[in-house]
Order: C-alpha cells, then sequence, then structure tokens
C-alpha cells in the first residue's frame, strides 16, 4: 500500500526560494515466500523525482509517478529476485 506521498523543497535559492521541488512516493509491501519463509520480507520502498518549483504538481504529477513508479518496481524485483 501507498504509505507516503510528500511534496518538498530540495534546492533553495539565496532570497530562500524554492528552485527545485521533490515529490516521494514510497510503498509498504509484504512478500511471501511460500516455498521459503526466511525469504519472505516487509519493507518499505521510496522513490523520488524532481521537479522546476516553478510548475505546479498538477501539471507535472502524471509523468512523475510514473516515473517513480517505475523505479519503485525496479527496486522491489531486485529486492525480491536478490536471494534467488
Amino acid at each position: 500500500h501507498i504509505s507516503g506521498y510528500s511534496v518538498n523543497p530540495v534546492a533553495i535559492s539565496g532570497n530562500e526560494q524554492a528552485q527545485l521541488n521533490r515529490l516521494t512516493i514510497s510503498i509498504s509491501v509484504e512478500f511471501k515466500n511460500k516455498t521459503d519463509e526466511k525469504k519472505s520480507y516487509s519493507q518499505t520502498f521510496a522513490n523520488y523525482a524532481d521537479f522546476d518549483a516553478g510548475q505546479t504538481l498538477s501539471t507535472v504529477e502524471s509523468t512523475l509517478t510514473k516515473d517513480i513508479i517505475e523505479k519503485l518496481v525496479q527496486d522491489i524485483y531486485n529486492r525480491t529476485l536478490n536471494d534467488w
């Protein structure tokens, strides 16, 4: 399930204005290996994408979430297959 969804400034200019914002998505995964219980795990995965502070989240959200989800899927895939 999605355990976190946030936008935070990551690059501040000299006049204390955000130049970059970061969208971060976290998901909690519970993997059950029915053939080898020792390979089961529960873990939270998080990934992010940065966007120009001059853009609104609603303008870039669709593209960013797609990119973040692809990274999360790769992270989960790598974690799951790491023990095989």
